[in-house]
Formats: C-alpha cells, sequence, structure tokens
C-alpha cells in the first residue's frame, strides 16, 4: 500500500486479514440472508419487508450491506429491521460503491456459518410465497449447489433472463442462494470476485456449474435449481424520462465490459482455474483487449461500446482502505473495517 491507496496485491491480504478477523466458528445456522443496496431509500423498506414474509419464520441471520449510498438507505434499513425485530441482523456501510467488493467483504468478513446463503439486491421486491417455496426445495434436496430466483413480467428483458438460466444455467444476481459449503471453500482456497467486474452473477453462476473445477468438471447447468416460483419486482422504466434513457446508455456500455470480463475470465479458467484470476477488472479487460474482439463484437455498433467500455475501465483505480472495507457494522457482533 502507498500513500493509503490499495494494489491488487494489497486487496487481496486484506481480504485475508477480513477472514482471520472473523474466523471464528459458531454452529452454522440454516439460513443466512444477504442483501446489497446502493442508493436504495425508496426500495429497501419494501424489499426487507418481503424477505420477512417469505424467510421470517426460518429465522435467519440477516446482513444489509449497503454500498456507496448517497442517500439514506442504512438509516431506514436500521428502522425497518427495528420494526421488523430481527434480533440477528447486522448492518454494514462500505463507502465504496462497488458490488463485486461489497460480496468479497461479505464473504470474507462479514459472513456467518449457514448451511445455505441467500443473495438479494436491495431494490427488487419478492414474492414472499415463491422464496418460501425455494427454500422448501433446498432443504429437501441435497445435489444443487446453488439456486437462482427468476424476474417477473413479460418485457423482452425478464423474458430472456427466465429463458437463459433454464436452457444454459447459472445463477441471475437479484435473487440466488449458494450452499454454505461452497462458499466456505471459495475462501479456503483465496479466491474472489474481481473487483469492479460488472457481470458477478455469471462468475457465480459458474462457481456453482463447474463445483469451483472448470478444469477437471464440465459445466453442469442441473447443479443450480432454477426456482420459477421465486419472482422478483423491479423497477419499471419509463420511455419518457430522461434519466431512464441516459441510464440505458449506461447499460449498453456496461454490457460490453460484461462481454470483454467473460471472454478474459474464460480464457483464464481454462487454463488456471480460479486462482488464475486477477484481483480486478481492469486487469481481465486488458486480457480481452489482448485478445481482441470477439465473434459477437466485430459489427461497428459493438467495437464502439467496447471500446467505450475499455476507456471506462483504464481509469479505475482502487481508492484508499477505509473506502473499501466497512466502516461501521451495525448489530451482533458488529465492528469498524480494518
Amino acid at each position: 500500500m502507498h500513500d493509503g491507496k490499495l494494489t491488487p496485491m494489497d486487496y487481496r491480504s486484506l481480504l485475508e486479514v477480513r477472514w482471520r478477523q472473523r474466523s471464528e466458528t459458531p454452529e452454522a445456522l440454516p439460513w443466512a440472508v444477504t442483501v446489497f443496496a446502493g442508493s436504495e431509500g425508496d426500495r429497501i423498506e419494501g424489499c426487507l419487508r418481503s424477505l420477512d414474509a417469505g424467510l421470517g419464520p426460518r429465522a435467519p441471520h440477516w446482513t444489509v450491506v449497503v454500498n456507496g449510498a448517497r442517500d439514506d438507505t442504512a438509516a431506514r434499513a436500521r428502522r425497518v429491521v427495528s420494526e421488523l425485530g430481527w434480533s440477528s441482523a447486522e448492518i454494514a456501510e462500505i463507502a465504496w460503491g462497488d458490488k463485486a467488493n461489497a460480496w468479497n467483504q461479505y464473504v470474507y468478513g462479514l459472513r456467518r456459518p449457514a448451511r445455505w446463503h441467500l443473495f438479494v439486491d436491495g431494490y427488487l421486491a419478492l414474492s414472499p410465497d415463491g422464496l418460501a417455496q425455494m427454500a422448501s426445495r433446498l432443504e429437501a434436496a441435497t445435489g444443487y449447489r446453488a439456486a437462482t430466483g427468476v424476474p417477473n413480467g413479460e418485457n423482452p428483458g425478464s423474458r430472456h433472463m427466465r429463458h437463459f438460466v433454464r436452457t444454459h444455467g447459472g445463477i441471475l444476481g437479484g435473487l440466488h442462494a449458494l450452499r454454505g459449503d461452497l462458499l466456505a471453500e471459495v475462501v479456503e482456497r483465496r479466491l474472489l470476485i474481481p473487483w469492479g467486474l460488472y457481470r458477478g452473477d455469471g462468475l457465480i453462476g459458474s462457481f456453482a456449474c463447474h463445483d469451483l473445477d472448470p478444469i477437471r468438471n464440465p459445466w453442469d447447468r442441473d447443479r443450480v435449481l432454477v426456482c420459477d416460483e421465486a419472482r422478483w419486482y423491479g423497477r419499471r422504466t419509463n420511455p419518457l424520462s430522461l434519466g431512464d434513457w441516459r441510464r440505458h446508455a449506461r447499460r449498453m456500455v456496461r454490457q460490453a465490459q460484461g462481454r470483454m470480463e467473460n471472454r478474459a475470465i474464460r480464457s483464464v479458467i481454462f487454463e488456471a482455474g480460479y486462482e488464475g484470476l486477477p484481483a480486478s477488472a481492469p486487469e481481465l479487460m486488458a486480457i480481452a483487449r489482448r485478445l481482441g474482439p470477439a465473434d459477437n463484437e466485430r459489427g461497428p455498433g459493438r467495437r464502439t461500446l467496447r471500446e467505450l467500455a475499455w476507456r471506462e475501465a483504464a481509469r479505475k483505480a482502487l481508492p484508499e482502505l477505509d473506502q473499501v472495507v466497512p466502516a461501521r457494522v451495525d448489530g451482533p457482533g458488529g465492528s469498524p473495517g480494518v
């Protein structure tokens, strides 16, 4: 670390420190639920209350990881947690708005032992009955490494995501579950999600479908339960909203980033396993740039998006240490960051 700035090697070492600080091994709970939230002050209450309606009777350990929020999301989450009477709950605040880093901080530092870990995006409202059905199906089965919910609605994006996980496999980031022993192995082998990664759900789905060994284990979609009953409801877009059009343009560049990331990830993991992945998305993007455009990136529009994605990635850097780790953790066992 130089002048408070982290290097990629520092980042890996930081996760090691986080793990050792929370390496106690209390008895595993049946369920732990983690909500990742940015600036979701207008949505977080609906998300938490729908989770409580679906999974509250199972008395899980709850964790809300607020990262990069520019509003009162954390304060609203604390109020709702108090109103719901969750006695086993933690709310962690991370200044840096990077979901991949938030995932790493949870897995290495905040995670409590559990047989199943459910992950949810904080801007979603969920079907309580669908959540209960997903939990019951996983509790009754032994062969799954993960499970995924699906988006509700008949818009093209929702239909595509449902079709994709049913036919190809993997998980969707908005709502999915991972076995506790899979996450324990991730930590034992010091694996991570490269910070800055756009399509973290693709890599997490790969962890499950390859059973953490892409060299020896072919992709098997049947390692993931696709639970069609577990539906989520997100924000509706407004075609007349300038903000929605800006978000769409931003998403197009991020999707180009995701295509480049996926190409680079595949080039690494089938040669060196997940241990060969770099610590950051910019490093993955540099690999993708050296590989050149994939077949689905050769049109002029996608080549332009690819160049924009590369320029944006090249400007990214790790912030200072106190921006990366949870600065505040409220709840049982809560503590400030490193």
